[in-house]
């Protein structure tokens, strides 16, 4: 960025478990970080290009933007919640058969319930 190298870096899964267990306030930080960016990117299209999703994601995160959307600094009623993960195809998850530590019939909720607190 800039003269400075970027390079992105997504945790692993035992990584996020280790920050799980070490620094539970920084890992919950970081689930609703990922949920509202996820959120962001079905409202306002993804990865179509980058440089209106990254001003779309600025807007949404930094509040003090005059564009930020009513949303984000809100939280979403549930009804609108609901239309959105139609809308988007994100919906619950019922599973079918047992997966590991899951068991048949559990509920994997969608990103999209965390929009119903304002990023705090």
């Amino acid at each position: 960025m800039g003269s400075l190298p970027y390079e992105e870096y997504f945790p692993c899964e035992s990584e996020l478990a280790l920050l799980e267990k070490q620094e539970h306030a920084l890992f919950e930080t970081y689930i609703e970080l990922m949920c509202h960016f996820y959120i962001c990117l079905d409202v306002h299209g993804g990865y179509k290009e980058s440089s209106n999703s990254l001003k779309s994601w600025a807007d949404y995160l930094f509040l003090t933007l005059k564009k930020a959307p009513k949303e984000a600094q809100f939280g979403w009623i549930e009804e609108d919640i609901l239309r959105m993960m139609r809308e988007h195809d994100h919906g619950d998850v019922v599973l079918e058969e047992d997966d590991g530590i899951y068991e048949r019939g559990d509920i994997l909720k969608s990103f999209h319930h965390q929009a119903r607190q304002p990023i705090s």
